[in-house]
């Protein structure tokens, strides 16, 4: 072994409590072997190490206090997300956190069987949620792509609604050809109504004799 590796073999174990990374040790034993060479005996390395102790004690003590201040100065958060403690199952949700999670399975669910219809399917399906059950008009109105529905619907519940309006104020009682238009008034008297108009002409005929 050459010096460099000889003052690193015998260092090492001396300073393995120390806390020094392996670039350190490895810096340290290159500024040790300034005054040695390859034939320089193990009692001159040994030397040489025994010599440069105080200040590797030195170093250890600044690097002790350096980690010291930087620990107060940057705790160490709260680990989020500890893993669970077998001892210590979760307590299953509760409350409106057990209310939302079955809500979102159920949304999950619909949207899975939504996935599942065919376009037809689906516009049939909205159709009838907006009241509309024919199925010859929904089969007229029904568009080539979904991305459609919102439009095609509102056309087709704007045409609806002014359907029925119209079918209904030709329906509307007193219109002309409507089916509920208001009856002609008789014009004969009924036998109450001739009693009341004879003794009218009675009376006119005793005040023309009079």
């Amino acid at each position: 072994m050459n010096i460099q590796e000889r003052v690193l073999s015998t260092l090492k174990p001396l300073v393995a409590s120390k806390g020094f990374g392996e670039k350190t040790v490895q810096g340290l034993a290159t500024n040790l072997t300034g005054g040695l060479t390859d034939e320089s005996t193990d009692e001159e390395i040994s030397a040489a190490i025994n010599g440069a102790m105080p200040m590797i004690d030195l170093m250890q003590s600044e690097n002790t206090r350096y980690i010291n201040d930087y620990k107060k100065k940057n705790p160490t958060p709260a680990n989020p997300n500890p893993a669970p403690n077998p001892n210590n199952p979760a307590t299953a949700p509760t409350g409106i956190e057990a209310q939302l999670a079955e809500l979102l399975k159920k949304v999950d669910n619909l949207q899975s069987q939504n996935d599942e219809l065919t376009l037809s399917q689906k516009w049939q399906k909205l159709s009838e949620a907006n009241g509309i059950e024919d199925p010859v008009l929904i089969e007229k109105w029904k568009p080539s792509k979904e991305e459609d529905f919102d439009s095609a619907m509102e056309e087709l519940k704007s045409w609806s609604n002014n359907y029925v309006k119209k079918a209904s104020n030709d329906r509307s009682p007193g219109k002309p050809n409507s089916a509920g238009k208001l009856p002609e008034p008789s014009k004969t008297l009924t036998a109450t109504g001739k009693q009341i108009l004879d003794k009218m002409k009675a009376q006119n005929e005793l005040q023309k004799n009079n």
